[in-house]
């Protein structure tokens, strides 16, 4: 009876020692951080999932049901982890900077700031609000991407402060980041090109100078930006395709600018002599026959180079969307 007693006494110390040492090594620092670091390949592969979705080019319904999906998956994290995440023996702080990060993602989604197609909404606001577009992604992708380093920088301080020696990092947040900002300069170009387009089929020749002025200023700008990003990635395939279908347009507004101006100052004179003979019949019918042969070859000019322009560009774009297609296949 005793030896039993004893025994049972040695099976429950050795239960409680278990059990305690089990709870112990699950409470270090290490197990901690792995746990953010799973919840870290979910943002990941959300972004990897989104990514996917955009340039395989899968339905919008598809991709809405993606996002839906993503949405759910990281705000279930961020429930999760703000109800139970208490953090390690009282420090909050990488727990803290991974709500920042996840939050950040989910806008990042729901904005479409990572969306690089569908112009028709943007193309139609007036340019002060275009521009608005352009720095408010761009403040939201600058402000994502520091709220990654926040956090990269987060783990290395708490594996720093408990002596854990592995090191911390946000796998492929270069390349996502890299992409982002690409992505970016191709969404503006297209944005003032599509607005150009439309504008090239009406009369207003001040608002067409005024848009070409603004696209050639962004195509500028992003060729300084494509320089510098030479030295920022091994992989220069996308910001080749940039700096090309950059390139082109210039040259696109070099050659339709002023063709389009020799149309309108046609149709100008056409119409003066139209009316003067409307007002006098026996004013020179030679002379408007000769403005109506003027304006018909200004015209076929004018619309057979932008015809041709557009088939060039449209080649130029879809090659584009492969080229950033198979940059993230072959680096995510």
């Amino acid at each position: 009876m005793k030896s039993n007693l004893s025994l049972s006494i040695f099976l429950l110390l050795f239960f409680l020692q278990a059990t305690s040492s089990h709870a112990q090594r699950y409470r270090t620092a290490e197990a901690y951080i792995s746990d953010f670091e799973k919840n870290e390949s979910y943002v990941i592969q959300s972004l990897t999932e989104y990514s996917s979705a955009i340039i395989n080019d899968e339905k919008a319904s598809r991709v809405q049901a993606t996002l839906e999906d993503i949405y759910n998956r990281l705000g279930n994290i961020n429930t999760i982890i703000t109800k139970n995440g208490k953090g390690y023996l009282g420090d909050v702080s990488l727990r803290d900077a991974f709500l920042k990060m996840n939050s950040r993602t989910i806008m990042l989604l729901k904005n479409n700031t990572l969306k690089v197609t569908g112009y028709e909404t943007e193309k139609n606001l007036s340019y002060p609000e275009i521009f608005s577009v352009f720095e408010t992604r761009k403040s939201e992708i600058i402000n994502y991407y520091s709220a990654i380093v926040d956090y990269t920088n987060a783990k290395r301080r708490f594996s720093k402060r408990n002596n854990l020696t592995q090191g911390r990092y946000f796998s492929k947040r270069n390349i996502f980041e890299y992409d982002a900002h690409q992505s970016l300069m191709f969404f503006k170009i297209n944005v003032l090109d599509a607005k150009l387009c439309d504008l090239l089929s009406t009369t207003d020749d001040k608002n067409v100078i005024q848009c070409v002025s603004y696209l050639n200023q962004v195509c500028r700008e992003s060729l300084i930006l494509t320089d510098e990003y030479k030295n920022v990635n091994i992989d220069q395939s996308l910001n080749n395709a940039n700096n090309d279908l950059i390139t082109f347009l210039l040259a696109q507004n070099e050659t339709l600018l002023p063709l389009y101006a020799d149309y309108i100052q046609t149709l100008s004179d056409f119409n003066n002599t139209k009316e003067a003979l409307q007002k006098n019949e026996n004013d020179n019918v030679e002379k408007y026959n000769e403005k109506v042969r003027q304006l018909d070859m200004t015209k076929n000019k004018f619309t057979g180079s932008f015809a041709a322009i557009q088939n060039q560009k449209k080649e130029l774009i879809d090659n584009w969307l492969k080229i950033k297609q198979n940059y993230l296949k072959k680096n995510l």
